[in-house]
């Protein structure tokens, strides 16, 4: 297990016989429009994108995938890092800190072990957090290899 992936944090690394100004131009072609899974903006050789989501739909969970494109000797090397939203890292971890500070106050100041149930449905939670989070880079994995290596 890569324990750097379950701390909300992914690199991918895809290597194209395309060269740099080729999948720079086919992922401008697939990130504008209305018709497309994901948006973004590109900068040079450099991208932002996140996926689209659907009027009135909210999805913490969608990750946020910046990507550097640079040459290579077999075409371009595209250098992606996928993370979940800052926002929502440092909620979960707020969010984590006070159930942890209560239970630990409990058990050492009242000697009430009962909090300890609330460890419980806390790794709950979060392997909930990470099998939605996994789901979504999955998806965005799969459609940078789709894209660039058909």
């Amino acid at each position: 297990m890569n324990l750097i992936k379950y701390i909300l944090y992914n690199q991918v690394k895809i290597i194209t016989n395309r060269n740099p100004d080729e999948a720079i131009k086919l992922l401008k072609s697939h990130i504008d429009g209305n018709s497309s899974l994901f948006e973004g903006y590109i900068n040079g050789y450099k991208f932002d994108m996140y996926k689209r989501l659907e009027k009135f739909n909210r999805n913490s969970f969608v990750p946020v995938i910046k990507g550097a494109i640079r040459e290579h000797w077999q075409g371009s090397e595209i250098n992606v890092v996928i993370r979940l939203n800052l926002l929502v890292i440092i909620f979960m971890v707020l969010w984590t800190s006070v159930i942890l500070i209560s239970v630990l106050k409990s058990i050492i100041l009242y000697h009430n072990f009962l909090p300890i149930f609330f460890l419980g449905i806390l790794c709950i939670v979060w392997l909930i957090c990470w099998q939605i989070y996994d789901g979504e880079v999955t998806q965005a994995t799969n459609f940078l290899k789709r894209l660039f290596c058909e």
